[in-house]
Order: C-alpha cells, then structure tokens, then sequence
C-alpha cells in the first residue's frame, strides 16, 4: 500500500485528483450496487399492493363472467 502512495504521490496533481475521483465512484458503485436491485423489485411489489387497494382487486377473485367451462362448439 505504501509503494501505492508513494507512486501517486510522484504524479502530477491532475493526475492525483483523476485517480481520486475513479476511486471515489469505484467505492460509490461498490457499495450502492445492492440498490439497484432492491429498490427495482420492491418497487413493482409495492405497485401491486396500491393497484390492490385502490382498485380492490385481490389476485384470487374471478370475474363475473369468467367460467371454467369450455366454450361452445
């Protein structure tokens, strides 16, 4: 780590504050990258628990007119 320092510390500043900020967004994707999954998938969860109380639909129920029997020939 410490050939790590010494090697930026020989750049110039333009270069010590490129690779400053490269590592800054590395750690930021590193960390939040969880994210972008939860928050995608429980937004369609709690999408379809609005649609359920606002419409009052519950995924069990039939439509009147919605049978099982087969349709006539």
């Amino acid at each position: 780590m410490e050939q790590v320092f010494t090697a930026l510390a020989k750049l110039p500043l333009e270069a010590q504050i490129a690779y400053g900020i490269i590592g800054i967004l590395i750690l930021v994707v590193f960390f939040l990258w969880p994210l972008a999954i939860y928050y995608p998938v429980r937004l369609v969860i709690a999408a379809a628990g609005w649609i359920v109380r606002r419409f009052g639909i519950k995924p069990d129920e039939k439509a009147s007119d919605d049978d099982d029997k087969p349709a006539a020939i």
